[in-house]
């Protein structure tokens, strides 16, 4: 093998390097971490879509629609008064509402036969 002498110059220059590479490092995680928190305006104008195209129901088995089609939810609520944002087993999620007995997303302004008052 082969001894390498790392001379003064060599050390501070790979010692600079591996700090900047460090430093960079930490300041890219650290962008990624606040943009995953919802960081910016832009980043939330980013997401909207997304989180929309992901409230929806195809991603349910077929037992849950039928679930949801046995509870008959609708998301457009016909009943006076009764909707699933006042309902007890309404839960209130970002980005998608659910609901404790109908599964999947839930539209605040739905309904379904299991409407329960808040108390």
């Amino acid at each position: 093998m082969s001894e390498q002498k790392l001379d003064r110059r060599k050390f501070f220059e790979r010692a600079l390097m591996v700090g900047a590479a460090t430093f960079g490092a930490g300041a890219f995680l650290s962008a990624c971490k606040s943009d995953a928190k919802g960081g910016g305006d832009a980043t939330k104008a980013k997401k909207a879509p997304a989180a929309a195209a992901q409230c929806t129901d195809a991603s349910l088995s077929d037992a849950e629609k039928g679930t949801r089609k046995a509870l008959q939810y609708v998301e457009k609520s016909a009943q006076a008064g009764k909707n699933c944002g006042n309902c007890k087993l309404f839960q209130k999620k970002d980005p998608c509402n659910g609901c404790t007995a109908v599964p999947g997303p839930i539209a605040a302004e739905g309904y379904c036969t299991a409407w329960v008052a808040k108390a």
